[in-house]
């Protein structure tokens, strides 16, 4: 049982509602994009394209705020990246396989997760080829990245700055190709 003594009193603000906080509204300018409105359209189509076919079920989570359009797109070629892996080389368990894309913004930093539930990789190295598959366009981010195995599958993680992301950030040219 959790306890929590001497809470602030609830924000007032023109976007509190009955003691709940409404998101604040985004600010996006023409370098950036709102993060929620554009995965939701990016993953649906994903999910069409890579998860259906295999009747893998999918969840998306994604939190609003505003992104560099640069940086999202590499996010979303980590997410299209991982699902066409995973679609491709993973075994399904009956109707139980499942993947849930996140993307959070806790203080100043974006996490993404992509967590894999009871699909088998057909490959013994499947750890390091996610991480490898993952690993440029993370660079170019600036993120940190991990793969974790669980018992359930896998969970490829990358974490960066937010405001690397939302302010001023350029995609550098890179003489590795991406595939």
């Amino acid at each position: 049982m959790r306890h929590e003594k001497n809470l602030p009193a609830a924000p007032t603000s023109p976007f509190t509602h009955a003691g709940v906080n409404a998101p604040t509204p985004i600010t996006v300018t023409p370098d950036t994009v709102d993060v929620c409105a554009e995965m939701f359209k990016f993953c649906k189509q994903c999910d069409e394209k890579y998860l259906r076919p295999r009747k893998i079920q999918c969840l998306f989570d994604v939190d609003s705020g505003a992104m560099n359009r640069g940086a999202l797109q590499l996010v979303c070629e980590v997410i299209e990246t991982l699902l066409a892996d995973i679609s491709q080389s993973g075994v399904c368990h009956a109707s139980a396989a499942s993947l849930t894309v996140t993307l959070r913004r806790r203080h100043g930093v974006w996490i993404l997760a992509v967590t894999e539930r009871h699909i088998t990789s057909l490959r013994r190295t499947a750890t390091v080829r996610r991480l490898s598959l993952v690993r440029r366009r993370a660079r170019l981010l600036g993120a940190a990245c991990r793969v974790h195995e669980t018992n359930e599958g896998f969970i490829t993680a990358l974490m960066f700055d937010s405001t690397a992301a939302t302010s001023g950030w350029r995609r550098q040219p890179s003489s590795e190709a991406l595939h």
